[in-house]
């Protein structure tokens, strides 16, 4: 590394201002790197898989979706394009509602308003889910630890959770809480309220 970093000259240039200090630091860097590639090979980073959020409302409106955006595509090719059975079934079951609503806009734009729909409804499930699912994990690891010795595996190895910047009001949950003090005693509220067997 240092026949490297003396072969660029870069230990003879001065750091006088931010530019020069973001040179010599990026040329150090690409040096660092290229010395610890060669020396220890070059492992990929891992990646965290990501776990899948699915169950069947959010499998029928991924289904749903996909049929909207084969009839927009089949309508934006004027009728055209090679579309699915079920895509020319909803196209024709849209279009029947569109001329019921008597709609002042393009039925193209009428598809995409119900795609952002679905868009949305897909958004509300999915949240649901990875709420039920972090309960059930929950669950499962107080259970876990109840019927068995390793308390000290769950209560110190557990993934930290900071403490959340903002938070809804327990009575009003339109309005967010957002200073420190009030996060802390609404956060105190939500668990005195949810554990009081008065």
């Amino acid at each position: 590394m240092d026949k490297a970093v003396k072969a660029k000259c870069i230990h003879e240039q001065p750091v006088i201002d931010d530019d020069s200090f973001v040179q010599q630091y990026t040329e150090l860097t690409e040096i660092i790197t290229s010395v610890a590639a060669s020396v220890f090979g070059h492992m990929k980073p891992y990646v965290k898989r990501a776990e899948v959020i699915t169950n069947g409302k959010i499998k029928g409106i991924l289904t749903d979706l996909k049929h909207v955006g084969g009839a927009i595509h089949f309508e934006k090719l004027g009728h055209i394009a090679r579309v699915s059975l079920k895509v020319r079934d909803l196209h024709m079951h849209a279009l029947g509602d569109f001329a019921r609503e008597a709609s002042d806009i393009p039925f193209v734009q009428y598809l995409t308003r119900k795609c952002k729909r679905l868009y949305k409804s897909l958004f509300a499930e999915r949240s649901k889910e990875i709420i039920l699912q972090a309960c059930i994990g929950d669950r499962q690891q107080i259970a876990a630890t109840l019927k068995s010795s390793s308390t000290w595996k769950f209560v110190h190895l557990s993934d930290f959770i900071p403490f959340p910047l903002a938070i809804n009001n327990l009575d009003d949950p339109e309005r967010l809480v957002c200073d420190p003090e009030g996060v802390k005693s609404t956060t105190r509220d939500y668990f005195t309220r949810l554990y009081d067997h008065s």
